[in-house]
């Protein structure tokens, strides 16, 4: 089963279930015969070695599976940045001024150890090549964490991963500036080596415009718009 948000408050011409609830739904529930029928020809999955290069550790993903599952979601994330890009323009000939680069951002949520980073690093790539062949980095929330010497010092050690063991100020902070233009926008990474997070710029994800990101938060990606 593929869940597909909807632009509306009503429910996706993809949408294949029944509700219980009256009240409108912003998801479309697709059958996988009817979502991998939305592949576009010519469009290329992921070679062996390339899968096994973007796999996470206990990831269970095959060839088949980014085909049929994360090639037609790289295709519908590509119409939602071509629509959001040609709103941009026509708002900018509208008030007869410039069309202002803004990132688009898409954030992957999920449980720990459900795959979010290798969802990220696989639709990545995919997004990679586009036919613009945007500019994607992928920011992981881990980066946000407090410091190991501040999780001590609030007494959170045995939390870390824990909401309260977030500086929940730098993500808001850290999308603000990207989303508002800003020339250089710098994530903080996490060293799963050293346990805890890089907080100089050696292996910094930076983000200078006109490029973009995605945030996959817990693990996150951006293609340009």
């Amino acid at each position: 089963m593929v869940r597909v948000g909807t632009t509306s408050g009503g429910q996706s011409d993809l949408d294949t279930s029944t509700s219980s609830s009256s009240l409108p739904s912003q998801f479309a529930r697709v059958e996988r015969s009817t979502w991998r029928q939305l592949q576009v020809p010519g469009l290329a999955g992921l070679g062996p070695d390339e899968l096994v290069a973007l796999q996470g550790v206990n990831d269970p993903l095959s060839l088949n599976e980014v085909q049929e599952v994360y090639v037609p979601l790289a295709r519908l994330l590509e119409l939602h940045v071509m629509a959001r890009r040609e709103l941009r323009h026509a708002t900018a000939a509208f008030r007869v001024g410039p069309s202002e680069y803004v990132p688009y951002v898409v954030g992957i949520a999920g449980s720990v150890a459900v795959g979010k980073s290798t969802t990220a690093r696989v639709l990545q790539r995919l997004i990679a090549r586009w036919r613009d062949r945007p500019t994607v980095e992928v920011v992981t929330t881990d980066g946000f964490l407090y410091p190991n010497r501040e999780l001590v010092a609030r007494g959170l050690m045995n939390r870390k991963g824990f909401p309260e063991s977030y500086d929940r100020r730098r993500p808001i902070l850290f999308l603000a500036s990207l989303k508002g233009g800003q020339e250089e926008v710098v994530a903080p990474t996490y060293s799963h080596l050293a346990y805890d997070v890089v907080e100089d710029r050696r292996g910094a994800v930076c983000l200078s415009r006109p490029q973009a990101g995605w945030s996959l938060g817990p693990t996150w990606p951006w293609p340009g718009s």
